[in-house]
Parts: C-alpha cells; structure tokens; sequence
C-alpha cells in the first residue's frame, strides 16, 4: 500500500474516503482554498463545512451510499472529518436491515 494510504488495507473503505473526499473538493471549493484535504482534517473546525453545507454532505451521503443519516447522528464524531464519515457509512451499513 502506499505510503499515505489510511485505509488500513481495506479497499471499500479506501475507495469511500477517495468518493468523500472528490465530493468535497467539488462541492466546497471555495472553502477549500490552501487547504490538505487530509483524512483527518476537522472539516468544521478548518470551515470547510458548516451548519448550512452539512445538509449538502448528509444529502450526498445519503444518495452515494444509500443509508439514512437521523438527526441526533449529525455531530462532529460521525460528521467531523473524512475519516470519520468513512466508519459513519460502514457502520450504518453492518445496522442495516
């Protein structure tokens, strides 16, 4: 694996990180600006989302990996970072019916 590849070897969770992270550079440049994009890069806290572009990640979340993201699952430990909406979305895949 490559150097930088956090995936720990799994490469459905790799290739999620790599869908996360192309929807986020496209729907949020301009937030982006100078900024890695890293896996653990707090997305909030850099003001690469907030509580208005939330609802734009939940929506594509919500489509790409067909899985419902309830209220009260909207905070920073599932939200907060790549790496975190990575686990999030395989979480809520195992909870499925």
């Amino acid at each position: 694996a490559a150097p930088d590849d956090r995936s720990g070897g799994d490469s459905k969770m790799g290739a999620e990180h790599t869908d996360i992270r192309k929807f986020i550079l496209e729907a949020f440049a301009q937030q982006m600006r100078d900024t890695d994009l890293a896996d653990d890069l707090q997305l909030f806290k850099a003001r690469i989302i907030d509580s208005i572009s939330i609802v734009r990640l939940i929506c594509f979340l919500e489509d790409h990996y067909q899985i419902r993201v309830r209220p009260h699952e909207i905070i920073e430990e599932n939200l907060g970072t790549i790496e975190a909406i990575g686990g999030f979305i395989d979480r809520k895949r195992k909870h499925a019916p």
